[in-house]
């Protein structure tokens, strides 16, 4: 039985006033399956940013742009296992190295090296953080339904 999913709220955390949605967090967290559900039960289109902007390169300078448009224009909800680097690393890693996807690293040690900088950077643009490890797709939308009102 999956367990329920946990909230985590920034101290300098914004009420959703009513802005755009992001959903943001690490490849394979569950993004894609929660965003096509939290649209649909808002009634709402939604677009994959790394179809947008992500896939043309990895370039830092347009990371770190992107990272401060999505705190600007945004409501972003960033997903994550867990806010501790090894349980997100046991949980991503091997879903990330299936053979059908890319790590972008070389290895665990380095996957772990990446996950502990970029778990950071996640919560400092969210203004909310959803801790998902083990929760359904289905309840973590209904949690995020309920940070929304």
């Amino acid at each position: 039985m999956p367990s329920q999913p946990k909230i985590y709220i920034a101290k300098k955390a914004l009420k959703y006033n009513r802005r755009p949605i992001s959903i943001s967090g690490p490849s394979a967290v569950g993004k894609s399956t929660i965003v096509r559900l939290l649209a649909k039960k808002l009634h709402l289109n939604c677009y994959d940013l790394d179809d947008e902007i992500i896939r043309p390169g990895y370039d830092t300078k347009i990371i770190k742009k992107n990272r401060k448009l999505l705190k600007v224009h945004t409501y972003n909800i960033a997903v994550l296992p867990s806010t501790k680097i090894t349980e997100t690393v046991e949980v991503l890693y091997p879903r990330l190295n299936d053979g059908k996807r890319d790590t972008r690293t070389k290895g665990k040690a380095e996957f772990k090296m990446y996950v502990k900088i970029a778990i950071p950077q996640y919560i400092e643009v969210a203004d909310a953080v959803v801790l998902i490890h083990k929760a359904s797709a289905e309840d973590v939308v209904s949690l995020i339904m309920k940070i929304l009102k």
